[in-house]
């Protein structure tokens, strides 16, 4: 059994991380004999990767030269049999750098059903624009908008701006430090929610 909350995933019913190895050794073994606990594993890996998936590194991205980069991810996976499953997902990635402006696109959707049932249903759009001001500070404006059914999240919007400074930059070590505001505006499904819960967060 696993839970999440505020994106930290633990597992209920192990004793110890000490344990762990010889927790992981016992259900490798239970997998390799039942197709359900199998399934249900993989489903579990397809969430963890699609929560880690929403957080976005954009700095990391691309290099110091002008250059463009154009991505399509597209992906389909499907199970016939004692059950039926069906997954999609997309992926399209934008970077363009020109002298000393960069400008990133990131979004993502992925869909998960088993039979008639929803099981994941998510997806985010991040847009991001740098300006290089001098080898070591450039400028960072950045929006974001994301959905998840599964955490009834109907609407996350966040936007940001701010100043990078690149503290150390070689090929094996990096540090930098940024300061900056953000604005974050969320909706959770109301529907979903108990009476007295808040269903909007604006801060």
């Amino acid at each position: 059994m696993w839970v999440e909350n505020k994106n930290v995933v633990s597992f209920q019913n192990v004793p110890s991380i000490l344990r762990m190895h010889d927790y992981f050794e016992k259900l490798k073994l239970n997998l390799e004999k039942n197709k359900k606990v199998r399934l249900f594993v993989f489903l579990l890996v397809i969430s963890l990767g699609v929560n880690a998936q929403t957080i976005i590194n954009a700095e990391r991205v691309g290099g110091t030269k002008d250059s463009s980069v154009y991505s399509l991810s597209l992906s389909y996976n499907g199970t016939r049999g004692n059950s039926t499953t069906d997954q999609v997902s997309v992926s399209p990635v934008v970077i363009l750098k020109k002298k000393k402006n960069a400008v990133k696109f990131f979004a993502s959707y992925q869909v998960l059903s088993s039979g008639e049932n929803s099981i994941l249903n998510n997806g985010f759009v991040h847009l991001r624009h740098n300006y290089k001001m001098k080898s070591f500070l450039k400028t960072i404006l950045f929006y974001q908008l994301q959905f998840n059914e599964v955490l009834h999240l109907a609407k996350r919007e966040v936007v940001g701006a701010g100043f990078r400074f690149d503290l150390i930059r070689k090929d094996s070590l990096s540090a930098a430090l940024s300061i900056g505001a953000m604005h974050e505006y969320e909706v959770l499904s109301r529907d979903r929610l108990q009476l007295n819960e808040v269903s909007k967060t604006n801060y």
